[in-house]
């Protein structure tokens, strides 16, 4: 049987380490959207390289980067 172009779209979003999660899959993932981790994601990135690109500080940045996201972006 074929597959659709969805199933298509999807297996290789997976192969790419894209997720197909739903918004209430999201809250289960830390309460973050797709929008809000790419953002995270990013500016852990950015502080991670002003710190000179240390090892294993990985969560110090993430966290530090959800917390600058949270009080830019709050939520309602």
């Amino acid at each position: 049987m074929p597959h659709t172009s969805r199933e298509t779209a999807t297996r290789a979003a997976s192969a790419h380490g894209a997720s197909s999660r739903t918004e209430g899959q999201a809250e289960e993932q830390g309460g973050l959207t797709g929008w809000e981790r790419d953002r995270v994601r990013r500016r852990a990135l950015a502080l991670w390289w002003e710190d000179g690109c240390p090892q294993w500080r990985g969560r110090e940045h993430w966290a530090q980067a959800q917390l600058q996201m949270l009080k830019r972006y709050p939520r309602i």
